[in-house]
């Protein structure tokens, strides 16, 4: 199974700005990428390793060496699952994750989820996990849309005030606040 399998990372993949599809592309493969980040992604098929493998546990130290916690729930957000934990909780997650990609084809938040499972449906997923550790296992999916603001998204909101423009400096404040109550 590759990423571009899974009909909605398909869709997200294809949609998603360059800044997101780049964080993914260095979690994926290691490095920045060019032009071709998105065919790469779309044709992943997984990690090697398993999980508690000597390669899966160089590959969580490399990834909380060089990823933020912002830049993880951004890959979290893409990939449509759950991003609730710790930096830690979140890496080895998403590696578990990319390590099988039909246990991250049944994990994924979708629209259409109804909360609650049949039992056959808890069963499998109990004997999905079994082979895995218990720091890797994920707590049940919450059908909710947490929109990721990055600093820059704030930084580019809020306009600088410079003494320069016309704008008066009660006017500057009141835009600030509004902006301070969207995020509120």
């Amino acid at each position: 199974m590759k990423l571009i399998d899974i009909p909605e990372l398909k869709a997200a993949i294809a949609s998603e700005r360059t800044s997101k599809i780049r964080c993914l592309h260095k979690l994926l493969f290691d490095f920045d990428g060019d032009r071709q980040n998105r065919s790469r992604i779309r044709e992943f098929s997984g990690f090697d390793f398993r999980p508690n493998d000597k390669g899966f546990n160089e590959k969580v130290k490399l990834i909380e060496e060089k990823l933020f916690l912002n830049e993880l729930i951004t890959i979290t957000n893409l990939l449509l699952i759950n991003n609730e934990g710790s930096k830690k909780d979140i890496v080895l997650r998403l590696l578990t994750y990319l390590c099988d990609l039909d246990i991250l084809n049944q994990n994924i938040i979708r629209e259409n989820d109804s909360g609650s499972d049949s039992e056959d449906e808890n069963e499998q997923n109990h004997k999905s996990y079994e082979n895995l550790s218990e720091e890797s296992m994920q707590l049940p999916v919450h059908n909710v849309y947490q929109p990721i603001i990055s600093f820059n998204d704030i930084e580019s909101i809020i306009m600088p005030f410079d003494g320069d423009s016309h704008q008066s400096i009660e006017r500057w404040i009141e835009l600030f606040e509004d902006v301070v109550n969207m995020f509120n």
